[in-house]
């Protein structure tokens, strides 16, 4: 007899038997993901790795409506605020972005409205033009309010 004897050996060899065709395939597939991938990864331009993050950050709206994202998608490459829309899976828009500026911190007030700080992040923190002010916006980008004033340094 084999290791395995008494009443049900031979449905054990079985089930053993079935778990290591379930590993074969198992390894299989993975090494053919790796295979695949290796050559994906080889069209990747190493600059990818190097530019900075397309997203930044993200907030949810206290309702789960809206998802706020500080992104660089933006037309000069500037830190700038957007909202997606998650009832609709669209984008809303940029409810905020400047030119020479970019936005650091933000947080929902409420579902209606946005606060966000802004930097220069081309210049260092010792460099920097202004302190940050404070400003508000509405997701859809309406209602822009300087809350606390500008300041230089």
């Amino acid at each position: 007899m084999g290791p395995i004897s008494g009443k049900g050996g031979k449905a054990m060899t079985n089930f053993w038997r079935a778990c290591a065709m379930r590993w074969v395939w198992a390894a299989l597939a993975l090494g053919l993901c790796s295979l695949v991938a290796a050559q994906d990864a080889a069209k990747i331009p190493a600059a990818n790795f190097y530019r900075p993050a397309t997203l930044q950050s993200a907030k949810l709206s206290p309702d789960g409506q809206w998802l706020a994202l500080a992104t660089t998608a933006t037309k000069n490459g500037r830190v700038g605020l957007g909202v997606f829309d998650l009832k609709t899976w669209a984008v809303h828009g940029m409810a905020a972005q400047f030119g020479d500026a970019d936005i650091r911190d933000f947080y929902w007030v409420n579902n209606e409205r946005l606060v966000f700080n802004i930097f220069d992040r081309e210049l260092g923190s010792g460099n920097q033009r202004w302190w940050p002010g404070l400003y508000s916006v509405k997701p859809d980008g309406s209602e822009l309010r300087q809350l606390v004033k500008l300041s230089h340094p």
